[in-house]
């Protein structure tokens, strides 16, 4: 069983994503980014996940801005958050 989950997550038949909430790791800041990115280099380009502002800040211009393959960035603080996606929960198997 083992080698058949590991084949499939091979293959990319089947992925694993996992939810967490950020503040449960010491997160205070969420940014939206916008980046123009060179397509034989998107693989170096990766989400991040960063405590606070400064951290933010030290991301893009060490981190992001050291990449040769990034051509724009454009960078918006998230302020506060409506609505956003939830875990799915499986409803009655009847519907």
């Amino acid at each position: 069983m083992t080698h058949r989950l590991a084949d499939l997550q091979e293959s990319g038949a089947i992925f694993f994503d996992v939810e967490i909430k950020p503040g449960q790791y010491g997160t205070t800041t969420e940014a939206l980014l916008w980046m123009t990115v060179t397509p034989a280099q998107l693989d170096r380009v990766a989400h991040a996940l960063c405590p606070d502002p400064t951290a933010l800040h030290h991301y893009l211009t060490h981190r992001i801005g050291a990449l040769g393959a990034i051509r724009t960035l454009e960078t918006a603080p998230v302020l506060a958050t409506l609505k956003q996606p939830g875990p799915v929960v499986r409803l009655d198997p009847g519907c």
